[in-house]
């Protein structure tokens, strides 16, 4: 009967930078990149079932990630075998890899072709209906 609870908890759209989506798969010796971080006692069995890439279904919000190429710390490949399943089950999706970039670029800072994504996203979310029509004003 709580209003709060018939509203769908399901987000109505994703924005990804530099996801670190893979971190949880575990590798040919038994590790993950996850348990390198984690506390020491990491078993990486246990957090395998977490990635994001087998949990793709049809019913995932719309999506938009930006990635850059030159992230050294999280490989921009996970982000497109994502993208890649987002697409094959038919879920809107908008991917930018950009050439140069370290991970944690943020806005973009003086890079030029970087800055050019928080307005790709803006785009993307006033063509979706999600910030007001594509042709309105900030």
């Amino acid at each position: 009967t709580d209003p709060v609870n018939r509203v769908s908890s399901r987000p109505d759209f994703l924005v990804l930078g530099y996801p670190w989506l893979e971190g949880t798969v575990i590798d040919d010796q038994g590790g993950s990149q996850y348990c390198l971080f984690a506390r020491s006692n990491c078993r990486p069995q246990d957090y395998d079932r977490y990635v994001p890439l087998r949990r793709v279904t049809a019913d995932m919000p719309p999506t938009f990630i930006f990635h850059t190429v030159g992230d050294g710390l999280v490989p921009v490949q996970g982000s497109m075998r994502f993208a890649m399943a987002l697409a094959e089950k038919h879920v809107p999706v908008e991917f930018h890899a950009f050439a140069e970039g370290e991970h944690g670029v943020g806005l973009g800072g003086s890079d030029q072709a970087l800055t050019a994504w928080p307005d790709l996203l803006e785009k993307w979310l006033r063509g979706r209906g999600l910030l007001g029509s594509a042709t309105g004003s900030r």
